[in-house]
């Protein structure tokens, strides 16, 4: 997958599967902090990572589940255009339109010995009370659907978390309106340290700061991992030459780069196109163009 964990990183992660605790990443864009979630839940064979991307407008029902009400009235009221106002009728299942979101998934799918891997994207950009909310849910360990809580059936099956990595659409069964886990997820939350969070959240959390590394054998060994030894041997000094170039210019003052855009310029190179030295050079200063302007 690209990404090459450092002895630290692989400490932290086994320190938070073992005192089951959330692992707060933090490191500028492009530094492998979304990529060691989906790395370490490959490597362990770990259900997910079930990825839920903040935004500013993010609650925390947001990642636990999604009702869609609305439909559901809809679809109750094409039903009676079709059998006439007078006449009883069997309203939807209110399971077709509640999707579990990929907090509630990881919840249900962690089971004993066997976490569920979540990934909580971009943390910093959430208000300044969704930390706090996050570990209260996690220590509590459940949460209620009110909309399945109030019903008189104890098992309801509801839409399960889709990702584009699972497109099944597959149902999963929710007992008495309650999702609990069995085991605690293993979750990784990842900032571009762009604020500050409240130390009750740090307290509670295992922090991991990813660095880019700084030798050309640190990015080689990245490149390996993601286009395999045997492309880039074929290509063995003009893939060094684009890492030195990229070590240049990272050095430089007020220059930042991200590793991603070191892979996206190698993708470039193994395409063997029949750019010009003039043209190849144009795109080289496009794609390694510094992240602060």
């Amino acid at each position: 997958m690209g990404f090459v964990a450092s002895e630290q990183a692989l400490e932290l992660v086994n320190a938070a599967l073992c005192l089951r605790r959330p692992l707060l990443i933090e490191g500028n864009p492009g530094s492998g902090k979304t990529s060691l979630a989906y790395a370490v839940a490959c490597e362990l064979g770990l259900p997910g990572p079930y990825r839920w991307s903040i935004v500013s407008r993010s609650t925390l029902k947001d990642g636990l589940y999604a009702y869609d009400a609305i439909g559901r009235l809809q679809e109750t009221s094409l039903l009676r255009q079709k059998v006439g106002q007078t006449s009883e009728i069997t309203e939807p299942e209110v399971g077709n339109y509640l999707r579990l979101g990929a907090m509630g998934m990881a919840f249900h799918q962690s089971q004993p010995g066997r976490p569920a891997v979540l990934l909580i994207d971009e943390i910093d950009k959430s208000d300044i009370d969704m930390p706090n909310d996050l570990l209260h849910i996690f220590e509590e360990g459940f949460f209620e659907i009110p909309e399945l809580a109030r019903l008189q059936s104890d098992d309801v099956k509801v839409l399960s978390y889709r990702s584009q990595r699972d497109e099944s659409g597959g149902k999963i069964t929710i007992k008495k309106g309650f999702v609990q886990c069995r085991e605690f997820p293993l979750v990784f939350m990842t900032s571009n340290e762009a604020r500050e969070f409240p130390p009750a959240f740090l307290r509670r959390c295992l922090r991991l700061s990813l660095r880019q590394p700084n030798t050309e054998d640190d990015f080689y060994q990245i490149l390996e991992k993601r286009f395999g030894s045997k492309e880039l041997k074929q290509l063995d000094k003009p893939a060094r030459k684009l890492i030195q170039n990229f070590l240049d210019r990272i050095q430089k003052k007020d220059v930042k780069l991200a590793t991603d855009q070191l892979l996206n310029a190698v993708y470039l190179l193994l395409q063997g196109d029949n750019l010009t030295q003039d043209e190849r050079q144009f795109l080289l200063d496009t794609i390694f163009k510094s992240l602060s302007g």
